[in-house]
């Protein structure tokens, strides 16, 4: 059934789903997974790690990018990418 809610209304069937989903996200913080980035021996500022994604009828995608800015102010991004 269809029905019609505006753009901000919340959709009933799945209100309880997302306030679920909310809850355990703000858990995230409590957990860590250690990895290597390699510095180059230099001394780094920030660590800014940026993913996007997207999805079609026949295929999805995905890009993680970790962009690391030095104190010299040279900057490094290495990436990831797949599509399916």
């Amino acid at each position: 059934m269809k029905e019609n809610l505006g753009w901000d209304e919340p959709v009933p069937e799945l209100a309880q789903e997302w306030e679920l989903l909310k809850k355990q996200l703000l858990l995230i913080t409590e957990h860590s997974i250690p990895r290597y980035h390699h510095t180059i021996g230099k001394k780094v500022r920030s660590l800014q790690l940026h993913g996007f994604s997207d999805v079609s009828d026949v295929a999805y995608a995905g890009v993680v990018y970790l962009r690391t800015v030095y104190d010299n102010t040279d900057v490094s991004i290495t990436h990831h990418s797949t599509v399916f």
